[in-house]
């Protein structure tokens, strides 16, 4: 009797769903039909029927095992006719299928008896799960939806990196794999979540390992014949910029350290910090921003030293700006080098303990679907953990910046040669100190600006030209146009020229030898010649 209550509900449903419009159901409407149908199967399933059944919106299984004779793991597959069966036997693994589901036999073995009920399906289509999120995105579902349910017993074992449960899709033509996301339905939102999915892809399949059992799918973007030059555009201005960056960064930091007297001093000191950090930020940002495997722990990775260099680059401004305040408008009030060391230390400390306490309670927030980056998907964690910081000491470097402006050019003083001589040392340092708040600080308000904004593309292309090229910059401003800098490199010159000269002077003194050893002989050869001549 039940087997007839089951199919009766199945046809009714597979009949609803196959005339349903998805843009006019309601998320209560299809939770009520997703509710009658898992309760049926369920019911099924915990009575030991083994059930199959394939309607024309879905395909189901139900199945009892005696897990004491389960030598293998369990496979639910789905055929390229829409066709479903489940097998144990490790041969199935061989079966062509375009959809699978790999339940570990670790997790199936109950701890009071030896029978396992399992329930399994395929939708081939969407329609009940209407989500918001794909109403925003450019992504959908690749059609199908699988799903797997196991009753009776509790597992024994719970589910870990080696137990997981695989579900494995395949890659319609309409669709591409690039950053794909695998996602199960959260019925409390209701709407698709990667909580507990990690995703492994390639041109033709998505593979999804999880940590729970509910209804699965995978989130695909459509494919497109056009071009974005733009972005494609400042993809490449931001490589050779940062590509650049980094060979000037590396110069600048040399030359600052080759020379005591530039090493010692305290702005110079800050200098080499900030270098460090941006060229830090550079090196990452080139080399691992665009992973293809998102997700995993190597991008992770690249995620959290990319959030951590940011704000230390950011913080390090921060100590420019106020050494800046110090020098030109507290004259007379210049901290001592304790100050500065304690500064330097927050500088690097403080960014490392909000990252570790970060990581620690949202792992989450360095997934990022499209690149190893901080989730900017999470609105609050993003504007308290990158926006806010950034935006308090942009907009702190503004005030000191334009304090700076204002004492330097309106305020000047006139104390006669000792004072002009004075004044023009202090516009030459204040130029230098203005013009890394701006390549180094202030550019972050054109970020800013991008944000929803009428004119966004215009201060995109701003934001990026100016901090790709931010080490091109400091360079040409902080080592180019000093004349220390431009010592030290002659005094390289020289070394380098020193070490040749002495070399090419000897094999030039070589071939003189030579040369005038085969005049000689040339000389002597004639004079035999001659010789000779005479006697005969």
């Amino acid at each position: 009797m039940s087997w007839y209550v089951t199919k009766a509900v199945i046809d009714t449903i597979d009949n609803v769903v196959g005339v349903l419009d998805e843009n006019d159901i309601t998320a209560e409407a299809t939770a009520s039909i997703l509710s009658s149908l898992e309760h049926q199967i369920g019911t099924a399933a915990k009575d030991g029927q083994n059930l199959t059944e394939t309607a024309d919106t879905f395909a189901l299984e139900t199945k009892s095992l005696n897990t004491q004779s389960l030598t293998s793991d369990v496979f639910f597959l789905v055929a390229a006719d829409d066709t479903a069966s489940s097998c144990i036997d490790k041969s199935c693994q061989t079966k062509n299928s375009d959809l699978s589901i790999r339940l570990p036999k670790n997790i199936l073995t109950g701890p009071n008896g030896t029978q396992t009920n399992l329930s399994f399906i395929v939708f081939f289509n969407d329609v009940l799960f209407p989500s918001e999120t794909l109403k925003e995105t450019n992504r959908s579902t690749s059609g199908v939806v699988l799903a797997a349910t196991i009753y009776s017993t509790r597992p024994s074992h719970e589910i870990t990196s080696e137990t997981m449960v695989e579900l494995v899709f395949n890659v319609p033509e309409n669709l591409t794999s690039s950053n794909s996301k695998c996602v199960f339905w959260n019925e409390t939102i209701p709407d698709w979540s990667e909580l507990g999915c990690t995703t492994k892809s390639n041109k033709d399949n998505v593979t999804c390992e999880c940590s729970h059992l509910t209804s699965f799918a995978v989130l695909m973007f459509r494919k497109t014949d056009e071009v974005d030059l733009p972005g494609r555009a400042l993809s490449w201005i931001s490589y050779i910029g940062c590509v650049l960056s980094i060979c000037c960064f590396i110069v600048t930091i040399i030359t600052l350290l080759s020379v005591k007297e530039i090493r010692q001093r305290m702005p110079q000191k800050i200098m080499i910090n900030l270098c460090i950090a941006l060229l830090l930020l550079d090196v990452v940002f080139v080399l691992g921003i665009d992973r293809p495997d998102t997700g995993s722990g190597s991008c992770i990775a690249v995620a959290v030293l990319l959030h951590y260099f940011l704000l230390v680059s950011i913080s390090w401004t921060f100590v420019e700006a106020i050494s800046m305040y110090f020098l030109i408008i507290k004259v007379f009030n210049v901290p001592g080098r304790k100050v500065w060391w304690t500064a330097g230390s927050l500088a690097w400390g403080i960014p490392l303990v909000v990252i570790v306490a970060l990581y620690l309670s949202s792992k989450k927030f360095y997934t990022n679907e499209d690149y190893c980056y901080v989730d900017s998907s999470m609105g609050v964690f993003f504007n308290i953990f990158v926006i806010a910081p950034i935006g308090a000491i942009i907009g702190c470097n503004f005030v000191i910046f334009v304090m700076v402006i204002k004492k330097l050019f309106i305020r000047a003083p006139t104390l006669g040669k000792i004072a002009t001589k004075t004044r023009k040392t202090k516009r030459k340092r204040a130029a230098n100190a203005i013009a890394i708040s701006l390549l180094l600080g202030l550019t972050w308000m054109f970020g800013f600006l991008s944000f929803k904004h009428a004119t966004s593309t215009v201060f995109v292309v701003i934001f990026t030209v100016l901090n790709s090229f931010q080490g091109v910059a400091v360079f040409i401003l902080f080592c180019v146009l000093r004349n220390e800098c431009r010592q030290v490199w002659r005094s390289w010159f020289n070394a380098v020229r020193n070490c040749i000269l002495p070399a090419e002077r000897h094999t030039k003194r070589l071939v003189s030898d030579t040369r005038k050893g085969s005049d000689t002989n040339d000389i002597s050869l004639s004079a035999m010649q001659s010789t000779s001549k005479t006697v005969i």
